[in-house]
């Protein structure tokens, strides 16, 4: 982190639920896990990738002071794709969709 929270860490907490498994599984890919088996996150453990951080002030009345929270784990940039990738991308998502929103199997949906 930069500013007034450099050299700080920050949480992250992933969710595998119908809507956001296949991002949870994408991040921890980014912070270096590698398997299928999410019982044992020791490769990912120290990983390190751009992250969007975000303050959040807790529930009102709490009284807690707002501190830096992981919002989304990955780079946010967008990346032109050759016809290669294009022509995956598009093969993946259609999976993705006709199969009610669970990714194709051996393979990311980005």
């Amino acid at each position: 982190m930069d500013g007034e929270y450099a050299g700080e860490k920050a949480a992250w907490f992933g969710h595998f639920s119908d809507k956001t498994g296949h991002q949870t599984f994408r991040s921890l890919e980014l912070l270096g896990f590698t398997g299928d088996d999410v019982s044992d996150l020791t490769s990912a453990i120290g990983g390190q990738t751009t992250c969007t951080i975000e303050m959040d002030a807790g529930m009102p009345g709490s009284g807690k002071e707002p501190r830096p929270r992981v919002r989304y784990v990955g780079p946010r940039e967008i990346k032109k794709l050759d016809e290669n990738e294009a022509k995956a991308l598009a093969s993946s998502v259609k999976h993705f969709k006709a199969s009610g929103g669970r990714p194709a199997t051996g393979g990311a949906l980005f």
